[in-house]
C-alpha cells in the first residue's frame, strides 16, 4: 500500500519544488503535462525495480511542517519554496515579523500560496496504516509476520524456529505487537523531544531579549558619553573664553599701573637731572658772596624735593 503511494509523493513533492521555483507565475498546461511526463516516467519505471531506496520515512519527514513537527495542515508555499502549516506560520508572523521562518528572507505582503498537494498528500499519509500488503521472507517465501528484533528487521516463522529456543521468545515479536511497543516508544520520545523544544525556545527567547537588551544599553551608553563629553566640551570652551577675558582685563590694568610708574621715573629722573645742572651751576660760581647767597634755601629746597620723590 504504502509502496503505490511513494511515486505519487515523490510527484506531489517535485511539483511543490517547481511551484517554488516561480511562485509569482501560474505555469501553463502544457508545462504541468511536460513536468509530470519527466517526473512520472522515472519514477514508474524505478517502482518495480526492488531496490527502490525511498521509505515512508523520508516522505513522511518531507510531508512534515518544521514548525511543529507534525504532518502539514493546511500548508502554504512562500515565494522562497518552503512550506509551513498556515497557523504555525502565521503565529511566527505575529510574534516575530513577516519572515520565513526556514531561510529568513522578508516575505512582503504576507504573500503565499496554499498548497493543495501537500495537503492532500498529508490526508493520504494520516490515514495509511501499516500491514495493508503482506511481504514474503526472501529466504523461505513465508509471510512476514514477526519482527527480529536483534536484526531490526521482518521475519518469518521459519527464521524464528532456525534460532536457538531460548532466543525464540526474547528475540522475535508479533508485528502488531512490536508496532505497538515501537509506537509507544516514539510517542515518549516525541513528548521529551518537545519538551526539549519548548525549554529550547524559552533560553532562546531569553537569550534573544538578553541580546536585545545589551544592544539597546550600548546605544543609551554611547549616546550618554557623547552627550556628556559635548557637555563637557562646552563648559572647557566657556572657560576658556571667560579666562582670556579675565587675563585680557588684568593685563590691561597692570599694564596701565606700569606705565605710571614708568611715567613716574622719567619725571623724577628729568627733576633729579634739573637738580644736577643746579647744583653743578652753583659749584661753578667763583664769587663767595654769589656762592653762599640763598644757599641754604636752595639746599634746603633741592634735599625736600628729593626726599619727597
Amino acid at each position: 500500500m504504502l509502496s503505490s503511494l511513494l511515486p505519487i509523493v515523490a510527484l506531489v513533492l517535485a511539483l511543490s519544488s517547481t511551484m517554488s521555483t516561480s511562485s509569482s507565475k501560474i505555469p501553463s498546461t502544457s508545462s504541468l503535462i511536460s513536468l509530470n511526463e519527466r517526473t512520472v516516467s522515472p519514477i514508474l519505471a524505478s517502482s518495480s525495480n526492488t531496490s527502490w531506496d525511498l521509505n515512508a520515512d523520508d516522505f513522511t519527514k518531507e510531508l512534515s511542517c518544521s514548525l511543529c513537527l507534525e504532518l502539514f495542515q493546511e500548508p502554504v508555499i512562500l515565494p522562497c519554496g518552503h512550506n509551513f502549516c498556515k497557523p504555525c506560520l502565521e503565529a511566527i508572523w505575529n510574534k516575530k515579523g513577516v519572515f520565513c521562518p526556514e531561510c529568513h528572507i522578508s516575505v512582503p505582503d504576507r504573500k503565499f500560496i496554499i498548497n493543495q498537494a501537500l495537503k492532500k498528500m498529508a490526508e493520504k499519509i494520516k490515514t495509511f496504516h501499516v500491514g495493508g500488503q503482506q511481504q514474503k521472507c526472501m529466504e523461505h517465501g513465508e509471510p512476514l509476520t514477526l519482527y527480529w528484533k536483534p536484526q531490526g528487521k521482518l521475519a518469518c516463522f521459519t527464521c524464528r524456529e532456525a534460532q536457538v529456543p531460548k532466543d525464540q521468545c526474547t528475540q522475535f515479536l508479533l508485528i502488531p505487537d512490536a508496532v505497538q511497543i515501537y509506537t509507544e516508544k516514539l510517542l515518549a520520545l516525541r513528548l521529551q523531544l518537545r519538551s526539549i523544544l519548548v525549554k529550547l525556545e524559552v533560553l532562546k527567547n531569553a537569550q534573544e531579549e538578553k541580546l536585545s537588551s545589551h544592544k539597546e544599553n550600548k546605544l543609551q551608553l554611547q549616546y550618554h558619553i557623547s552627550l556628556e563629553f559635548l557637555k563637557l566640551h562646552q563648559f572647557l570652551h566657556t572657560k576658556e573664553k571667560l579666562l582670556i577675558h579675565q587675563l585680557k582685563e588684568e593685563s590691561e590694568i597692570l599694564l596701565q599701573e606700569m606705565e605710571g610708574n614708568l611715567n613716574k621715573l622719567q619725571d623724577q629722573s628729568q627733576i633729579a637731572k634739573d637738580t644736577l645742572v643746579c647744583i653743578q651751576a652753583r659749584l661753578y660760581q667763583q664769587n663767595s658772596a654769589g656762592f653762599l647767597k640763598g644757599i641754604k634755601t636752595f639746599v634746603e629746597r633741592h634735599h625736600l624735593r628729593h626726599l619727597g620723590s
